[in-house]
Formats: structure tokens, sequence, C-alpha cells
């Protein structure tokens, strides 16, 4: 069956090392929002938050196209961001419109050592610009923000994990994928 795999979630939580695993042991596409967002941050630039955000949203809109043309072709792929709940939500749609099936990853963790994680990656110098328009550096910040992220509500299968640890047993992971 044809297959949209969603993978959200935590910032800081591993989603895009996910992602890419399962696509490299699947042999599925995936769309990484940041990695778009980069591309157009670093072909077009911008100067403030507001412009940051028009990124966000000029990225989403990519993925709408690529989903629907994926979809009209029937071919499986995995799509993975810091989803919004408007997002999932036409993706649902986009999602019973061409019965796909839809299995949804959401990677979670205990907030102070993802805040950690978070602030290890921009400390690192390696992060991207247009991901650091936002200042997350207070762990209640981060908090507010993570807990306000988690109320978005996935569709599909759906299944949390704790990465925490990042102990993911991805042999596993596969075996529910196929499974579905």
């Amino acid at each position: 069956m044809k297959k949209i795999i969603l993978v959200g979630g935590d910032l800081a939580a591993g989603k895009t090392t996910f992602a890419k695993k399962i696509a490299h042991e699947l042999n599925l596409i995936v769309l990484n929002k940041d990695t778009i967002k980069e591309i157009l941050g670093d072909n077009i630039g911008f100067k403030d938050r507001a412009e940051n955000l028009r990124l966000s949203y000029a990225t989403f809109e990519l993925f709408k196209y690529l989903a629907k043309e994926f979809m009209e072709k029937e071919i499986s792929f995995i799509l993975e961001s810091n989803f919004r709940e408007r997002e999932l939500r036409y993706l649902e749609e986009l999602t019973n419109e061409y019965h796909y099936q839809a299995i949804s990853f959401i990677l979670t963790g205990d907030i102070s050592i993802l805040h950690q994680r978070f602030m290890d990656r921009i400390a690192s110098k390696t992060r991207n610009i247009v991901h650091q328009a936002v200042d997350l550096s207070s762990e209640e910040d981060f908090r507010q923000l993570i807990l306000e992220a988690r109320k978005v509500t996935y569709f599909g299968t759906i299944y949390k994990i704790d990465t925490t640890k990042l102990d993911i047993d991805y042999p596993k992971i596969i075996e529910m994928i196929n499974r579905n």
C-alpha cells in the first residue's frame, strides 16, 4: 500500500537522523523541512524573524506541492518537520484524497536533555543561521515552545518514541512500518 510517513515531534529529538535512517533502510524519498528552509535561506536570505517565518511557510508550500506530486505518482515517501496543526490537517486531507496509508512517528524526550542538545547544536556553529532566528537559550522558553508544539494532533497509525537516550531500535521501527 502507498504510504506517507510523517516524522515529527520535539526540537532536538533527532527527527532528521531518524527520518534519514528509515528512508535509507526502506529506499524511500525523505523531505526534510529544515534542509529545504536552509536552501531557501541561503539563496534568498532574510533580514528578521518575520522574513524567517515566511521562509518556513514557503518551505511548507513546497512540501504540499511535492507531496501531491508523489501521491499522484503513487510513490511512498517520508516528510520530516516540526509540523503545525494546519499543516497536518492539509496532509491528512491529501492522504485521504489519494488513499494513502499514514504512519506518524512523534519523537519526544526529556525537555531538559532536549534543551541541552539544542544549545549544543547552536554552540557548535554548524547550525544554519535560518534556525537561529528565535532565542531559545532559556530552558523555560524552550519548555513552553515544546509543550505548545506537543498539542498538535497527528493522524494515521501513530507511534511515540522517546529519544531521550537516543537508543532507537531501528529494525523494530522498520518492522512496524512494513507491518502497516
